[in-house]
């Protein structure tokens, strides 16, 4: 098994962030025999952070899996900060940034993208609104604002389970603890935006 990258850093964050936002850090479960020989077991070495936020359960992890599903990443990334936000939202859609998967696709007509009509917006992220409430919200400059403020994005999600949060890991800067409260504070914000 490879050695985990960022061990040391990340759990020196969690410790920094609990007495700053509480909560409790759940240890991974070691799996089943069976799933361990389907899945690679780095997949649940890293702790979890819960917590409640804004009356909101939230939870923060470090994993070496984007988002469960292929994305197109590109760069040294190999470890990805997930930041989930729980919270009865009426609308779903996704966003990543513009890459060079996204713009063939494009270039081809595989995909249509959603365009807000704000070009710089529309030139750094692509859109994916699954209903026409997503669309109408993803035009509000507010919306724009705070997905913006979130960037780098790997994936944003949001459906009625609430807004998930992939994040790349480059460098041990990216595991900054005053970085990670701004973060957990533009998501609130977005999931007040959108509720």
């Amino acid at each position: 098994m490879r050695e985990k990258l960022w061990t040391k850093e990340f759990d020196k964050l969690l410790a920094e962030l609990q007495p700053l936002i509480g909560g409790t850090i759940r240890l991974p479960a070691p799996p089943d025999p069976e799933m361990a020989r389907a899945v690679p077991s780095s997949v649940w070495l890293y702790p979890t952070l819960v917590t409640r936020m804004s009356d909101r359960r939230v939870e923060f992890t470090l994993s070496d899996i984007p988002a469960g599903r292929m994305l197109d990443v590109s760069g040294a990334v190999d470890e990805y900060l997930h930041f989930h936000v729980y919270s009865k939202i009426e609308t779903s859609f996704s966003v990543t940034l513009e890459g060079v998967f996204t713009r063939f696709r494009k270039f081809i007509r595989f995909d249509q993208e959603f365009e807000t009509g704000n070009a710089s917006f529309d030139d750094e992220f692509y859109l994916n609104p699954r209903d026409s409430l997503a669309r109408a919200k993803l035009k509000e400059p507010a919306i724009q604002q705070a997905i913006a403020s979130l960037a780098p994005i790997v994936l944003l999600n949001v459906d009625e389970g609430g807004i998930f949060l992939s994040r790349g890991v480059e460098a041990a800067e990216d595991l900054n603890t005053e970085a990670v409260q701004k973060t957990f504070t533009a998501l609130i914000s977005l999931v007040e935006l959108l509720s």
